[in-house]
Formats: structure tokens, C-alpha cells, sequence
């Protein structure tokens, strides 16, 4: 029978194929065996585990975690774990304005880069430190856009003009903008065949040309 029922294990994470010193990357100890039932997550993006109060054993050995195999993997991720985090903290009626966004973004480099040693790992650690700016400003400006979408619903962009935006005091529908819209058929240069095989004006043909 176990001692503990949960165990955690100390993560060295890589970054484009190299090992990572910084404390923000590896070195973290975290549960990664445990008792059906012992655990539970919270929070979509990079989820905090809590063991209800259970005291937590460590395993020797570490676990080698191979983050991104390049760059288009990690914008991919990037753009998805900035909106999740968005809507999250929009649900939860979290606000943010562009200044503090700026603000908090640039002291995410300083905070990576020197409090937490990216610097010891050289040029991966400066483009680290770098991406963390990225990623803090433009979470916050996709939490402050779902703000903004929500008290100007014309400023809802093209194609998002019928979503409805929840929240924490319940959901409206954005009207739809129809400004920037043209329809004059006049200007229309989709084709489609008739019946006899000649070309028709004006339909659209879903994208497949002739």
C-alpha cells in the first residue's frame, strides 16, 4: 500500500529542443500520481491541481517534458491558450485596460528574464522572456476586446455579428453590422453553370472555380 496518495514528480521542461534552466520552465515539483479521486483541477489554461488538504509525497527521478517542436506549434497553442484565458477571466467579470495591459506585459519580461534565471539559458531564454510579453498583452487585449463587444455590440467584427457574448451578468446578442456589407449584385463576379452548361452570373459557386 502507497504512503501517500499522491505523489509529484519534478518537471524539466524544452524548449525547442533545449533543456530549459529557468525556474519558470523546470524544476517544479508536480502530482502526477495519485489515487483516483484524490485530485482535481482548476482552470482551462495551464490547470493549478489540488489535493483537498491530503499530504503529498515525492517521487525520485524527473519527468522530461518536450514542450514545442517549433514555432508554428507554439503560436497554434498561443492563440488558443490566450482565448481560453480570456473568456475564463470574462466569465469571472475580470477587467483589464490597455494601459495595465501594457503595463503587466512588460513587467512579464523583467519577471521571467531575471526572477526567475530565463537569462542562464541564453538566446532561449531571452525569446522566452520575449513570447511572455507577447502572450500577457494579447490575453488581456482579448479580455478587454470581449468587454468592448459586449457594451458596443457594433463593434463586434464581421462574422462574429450574430454570436452571443456571455458573462458574468448574463449574455447579450450582438446586432448585426451591416455597414460594411455591399449588395450590389452589379459587383458580384461569382459564376455558376445552368442547366444547358452555360456560365450564370451572380450565383456564388462555394469557392470552386472553373
Amino acid at each position: 500500500e502507497p504512503a501517500y496518495e499522491v505523489y509529484q514528480v519534478v518537471r524539466d521542461a524544452f524548449f525547442l529542443g533545449h533543456r530549459m534552466r529557468a525556474t519558470s520552465w523546470s524544476g517544479e515539483a508536480l502530482p502526477r500520481f495519485f489515487r483516483r479521486g484524490c485530485l482535481s483541477y482548476r482552470g482551462q489554461v495551464h490547470p493549478v491541481a489540488d489535493s483537498g488538504g491530503r499530504p503529498v509525497g515525492r517521487l525520485p527521478g524527473r519527468i522530461l517534458h518536450y514542450t514545442y517542436r517549433d514555432m508554428e506549434q507554439y503560436f497554434r497553442k498561443f492563440d488558443l491558450y490566450t482565448t481560453l484565458w480570456a473568456r475564463d477571466a470574462f466569465a469571472q467579470g475580470r477587467r483589464v485596460g490597455l494601459v495595465m495591459a501594457f503595463l503587466r506585459s512588460g513587467w512579464r519580461f523583467f519577471h521571467n528574464y531575471l526572477f526567475r534565471w530565463e537569462i542562464l539559458d541564453g538566446r532561449y531564454g531571452f525569446l522566452t522572456a520575449t513570447l511572455s510579453v507577447m502572450y500577457t498583452f494579447i490575453k488581456y487585449v482579448k479580455l478587454w476586446g470581449l468587454w468592448r463587444a459586449r457594451e458596443t455590440p457594433s463593434f463586434v467584427p464581421q462574422g462574429l455579428d450574430r454570436v452571443k457574448l456571455g458573462g458574468p451578468a448574463g449574455g447579450v446578442v450582438a446586432k448585426e453590422d451591416t455597414h460594411s456589407r455591399r449588395d450590389d449584385k452589379s459587383e458580384n463576379n461569382a459564376v455558376n453553370l445552368d442547366q444547358g452548361g452555360k456560365l450564370r452570373p451572380g450565383e456564388d459557386t462555394g469557392g470552386v472555380g472553373y
